[in-house]
Formats: structure tokens, C-alpha cells, sequence
């Protein structure tokens, strides 16, 4: 009877201990990642606006109640976030950055460098966005824009950066604009040395000069195809 019963009791505890192993462990976590979760949101919602100074240190101590180490920790994740600015001195403090798409930038080289996405995804995102924005900006392009277009069509050297946030802006829409931007920075970055080569140079120079024309004509299409083109002349073959 006593040998039954040991039997069951030890069938009993290693299904348990199967039940147990469905579950996951809990992690711990720390006060000043904590601290740091509700002073972002605290920003991202409006209650801090750019220029704005956080509470000092003893603020928060207070309002925390943790140690000035932990907060010293949170104020120093905010600022490798690009959240905050930290100036020293009598009238020192952390103070609220400005919100851009310099934060899209960095995310986006992060998950990058982490190998999140490959540099043919990437190159594969920004022709799909160049090509809309291309038709976008010569349906839209002015008179005016096409003077500023030529001025760009005269410098010696064109500037990717350059041509493609004038480019982007035609479209008047400053999300397009902003995350292109961040995915051209992200490429041009990310692109090997050797293709800033004299002769890499000139033929972004020609594809760009193609460009521009095809947008100052208003040629959808034409544009759409310039794009493609100038931007594969730069990034093809990384």
C-alpha cells in the first residue's frame, strides 16, 4: 500500500514539474529603466514640450523614491535616446530635445547594425518610397521649384542628401519627407567607401541631372524611372 502511494506521489511531482517548465521566468526589472519608461512617455505625451527642463535630481529622488545613482541612470538612457540635452552649471539640467526624425535615423541604424533588416531590404524600401515620392514631386513642382531645382542642377557636385530631401519636399508631406530622409542617411552611411569613387560620383551626377529634368518637365513617369536609377547608381553593388 505505501509503495502505491510513493508511486503516485512521484508521478504527482513530475507532472508538476512539467507544468512548471511552461512557464517562463520572471525578470527583474531595474528602477531606473522604470524611471526612464515614464519620463519618455511623460515626453512623447506632451506634459514635458521641447525646451522644457525635467525636475532636478532631488525632484525626482523625491518623487521616486529611489537613490540619485538610479535617476543619474534613467537621465542618462533619456539622453542616448536623444530625448533629453544635458548642460551643466548653476541653470543645468536635462532639457526636453525637440521631437525629429533624427530618432527614426538612429532606430534605424541600431536595428541595422543588430542585423534586423539587410542593406537589400533597405535599398529594396527606399526605391519603393523614391519612385511615390518622384511621381509626388512632379505633379507638384512650381515654377519656383523648378528654379531651386536648377540651382542644385548647377553645382558641381550633387549631393544625395541634398537632391533627394528637395525632392521629397515637393511632396508637402513631412512624414514622407522625414522617413525617407532617415532611410537615405541610414543607406549613404552604410554605403562602402570606394562608392564615393570619382567615377560613381559622375554617374549619380548624370542620373540626378536626369532627374531634376524629368521633374521640372512634370513627367511622372519619367521621374519615377530617374529615381529608380539614381538611386540604384549610388547603392547598387554596396
Amino acid at each position: 500500500m505505501n509503495f502505491i502511494i510513493v508511486i503516485k506521489t512521484e508521478i504527482n511531482t513530475i507532472e508538476g514539474k512539467r507544468m512548471l517548465t511552461k512557464f517562463k521566468s520572471v525578470e527583474q526589472i531595474k528602477a531606473s529603466n522604470n524611471i526612464y519608461g515614464q519620463l519618455s512617455t511623460a515626453i512623447f505625451d506632451g506634459r514635458y514640450i521641447a525646451g522644457q527642463k525635467l525636475p532636478s535630481e532631488s525632484e525626482l529622488i523625491r518623487c521616486f523614491n529611489v537613490s540619485r545613482t538610479t535617476i543619474r541612470e534613467a537621465i542618462k538612457g533619456l539622453e542616448a535616446s536623444r530625448l533629453v540635452d544635458i548642460k551643466r552649471g548653476a541653470t543645468g539640467g536635462a532639457f526636453v530635445r525637440p521631437v525629429t526624425f533624427e530618432r527614426v535615423e538612429s532606430a534605424c541604424n541600431e536595428l541595422f547594425s543588430a542585423g534586423k533588416f539587410s542593406f537589400f531590404e533597405l535599398q529594396y524600401a527606399l526605391l519603393l518610397i523614391g519612385q511615390m515620392i518622384a511621381r509626388i514631386a512632379a505633379h507638384n513642382c512650381t515654377s519656383k521649384d523648378v528654379e531651386n531645382l536648377r540651382i542644385i542642377a548647377s553645382m558641381k557636385h550633387i549631393s544625395c542628401q541634398v537632391l533627394t530631401e528637395q525632392i521629397a519636399g515637393l511632396t508637402n508631406n513631412r512624414f514622407l519627407t522625414g522617413l525617407f530622409q532617415s532611410l537615405v542617411q541610414v543607406a549613404t552611411a552604410n554605403v562602402k567607401e570606394e562608392r564615393h569613387s570619382y567615377t560613381i560620383s559622375m554617374q549619380f551626377n548624370t542620373k540626378g541631372l536626369e532627374l531634376i529634368e524629368a521633374i521640372a518637365q512634370r513627367d511622372e513617369n519619367m521621374a519615377e524611372m530617374a529615381m529608380s536609377q539614381m538611386l540604384r547608381s549610388y547603392f547598387d553593388d554596396r
